[in-house]
């Protein structure tokens, strides 16, 4: 990318506002990560955000989706995480993910549990929002682009006016 972009990665990463860049200061455009151990679920939240114009990136499980963001050391926009699935749940992948790559990292927990106790749960493990299933379209990306990365140049605390 051009030497803007790479100020913006290197402002991130000197500002202690992230350990790694998002995808959208390192390639073309806002990447979806979707989390869900159900395939469907992946196709429908695909067709809703690549008609956004994100690009989409789908796991079945956290670990997958874990190792990958490791490996390819940058975060994705915006992550859809699924709260039931096998070995590790949303609750669990949302945890990690607070732990490795604190809070500006969105996170949207998406699950058919609706009630009070799940969904303080959620919130309790560092989630930014909560979206009940079955959802509805406008709501969902109404939601995640409130939540989601935006490209364009990095604010760090020292650009804001004094309180």
């Amino acid at each position: 990318r051009d030497t803007e972009s790479v100020a913006q990665v290197e402002r991130c990463c000197s500002s202690g506002t992230s350990r790694m860049p998002f995808h959208c200061m390192v390639k073309d455009g806002r990447e979806m990560m979707s989390i869900d151990d159900t395939q469907v679920n992946h196709m429908v939240l695909e067709r809703i955000f690549t008609k956004e114009g994100f690009t989409f990136t789908s796991f079945c499980d956290g670990k997958s989706a874990l190792d990958a963001i490791q490996e390819r050391g940058y975060l994705p926009d915006c992550v859809l995480l699924d709260v039931m699935m096998p070995e590790m749940s949303g609750i669990e992948v949302c945890q990690r993910l607070r732990e490795l790559y604190g809070q500006q990292l969105p996170i949207l927990l998406i699950s058919a549990k609706s009630d009070e106790e799940n969904i303080v749960q959620g919130f309790q493990a560092g989630c930014d929002d909560y979206v009940s299933k079955p959802f509805k379209r406008k709501e969902l990306v109404s939601r995640v682009e409130s939540r989601c990365v935006k490209p364009g140049p990095v604010e760090t605390t020292s650009s804001l006016p004094p309180l």
